[in-house]
């Protein structure tokens, strides 16, 4: 059965943006009129970091698409650590992939799904699901940790490939040391003025 809550929010994901392009607008015509700033204040590359902070947000820092999405399905049973607001385990939902998601931040705005109220801590409840973490926090080293933790055979691993951005330096060195290859990646679409993000596979 449908959750109100949540299909209003999977409503809001789409059109949120639009909502704050509109809002973003109206606000900045009023500084303008008001003479708080200038027309030469406000350049493209503000235009688009607003913009972008307001998508990731209400939606994903990083942006699933088809490719990455058939990708991560085919490793499936998935535990998503980290899930924020569940954008992209509902997106894998939608595709009928068994995905359970967790994320310890109550206060993560416009859930998309019900997610399990856990820390990485979780992956040592679930050996047998491959474990997704998308876009981990930089300089954080909760998914280092929880591939410490993790006793399965598969980390999918979304985000910056060197690690500068996202997760911590130690990400990868864990990987390895845990017996962790590279088995397969691809590139992500990515938000302007933004590294370009990939989906990796590691396998042991």
């Amino acid at each position: 059965m449908s959750n109100p809550k949540y299909e209003r929010n999977r409503w809001r994901a789409y059109n949120r943006p639009l909502h704050d392009l509109r809002t973003f607008v109206d606000d900045e015509l009023a500084l303008i009129e008001s003479g708080a700033v200038t027309i030469q204040d406000r350049d493209s590359a503000h235009v688009r970091e607003t913009l972008r902070r307001y998508v990731t947000k209400f939606v994903s820092f990083a942006i699933p698409t088809d490719e990455a999405l058939d990708l991560i399905a085919s490793h499936s049973p998935l535990l998503e650590v980290g899930a924020g607001n569940g954008y992209w385990a509902w997106r894998l939902r939608e595709r009928g992939v068994d995905v359970v998601a967790s994320e310890p931040d109550p206060d993560k705005p416009n859930p998309m799904i019900a997610t399990l109220r856990a820390d990485h801590r979780i992956v040592a409840d679930y050996p047998t699901r491959s474990l997704l973490m998308v876009w981990p926090t930089a300089g954080d080293n909760w998914a280092t940790d929880a591939v410490d933790l993790y006793k399965g055979d598969t980390v999918i691993y979304v985000g910056d490939p060197a690690c500068e951005h996202t997760a911590s330096g130690s990400f990868r060195p864990i990987l390895h040391m845990n017996g962790f290859v590279l088995d397969d990646e691809i590139q992500l679409n990515s938000w302007p003025d933004v590294f370009r993000d990939t989906v990796s596979v590691f396998k042991r």
